[in-house]
């Protein structure tokens, strides 16, 4: 049997070091607070542990925005979409996707869709939005007033 050979796609890599830096200068500034505050009850001058928690946070956020890009992707199939991230992989059949909301999904770039049992699943978009197309073209969707009865308690 000759299987043919997927494409593997990624998410847009500037979307995950934008998110990285935002947390990056939440946590500095926590840092900051923290141990400049804290030490010397003053924040100028800067004391010498500002420079080992700036390194070290620096150093973590490289290390997990690199592993995040490389170690994220999914690939699609006839029968479903495989998502891989860091090692774990969850695979959604079309079949299963009821509702896709496409206003969000277009607005934030972020893939919002719900499956048979009412769990939505968020998946940031690849660099060329295929598996945003090829969700509409192959999932048998539900409008939404049938979902929201199908599952009044889910806010959409």
């Amino acid at each position: 049997m000759n299987k043919k050979k997927q494409k593997v796609l990624r998410p847009n890599p500037w979307r995950i070091i934008l998110i990285f830096i935002i947390l990056f200068i939440v946590f500095e500034a926590i840092f900051y607070v923290s141990f400049q505050g804290a030490i010397s009850g003053k924040f100028w001058p800067l004391e010498s542990s500002f420079y080992v928690y700036t390194t070290s946070l620096v150093a973590a956020s490289i290390l997990f925005c690199t592993i995040s890009i490389t170690q994220t992707s999914y690939e699609l199939t006839s029968l479903k979409l495989v998502h891989t991230k860091m090692g774990k992989v969850s695979e959604y059949f079309w079949s299963d996707i009821i509702y896709i909301d496409e206003e969000f999904s277009r607005k934030k770039k972020m893939f919002l869709f719900y499956t048979k049992d009412g769990r939505d699943h968020y998946l940031a978009f690849d660099k060329e939005g295929l598996i945003f197309a090829k969700a509409l073209e192959k999932c048998h969707l539900i409008d939404k007033e049938e979902f929201k009865r199908k599952f009044p308690n889910k806010k959409i």
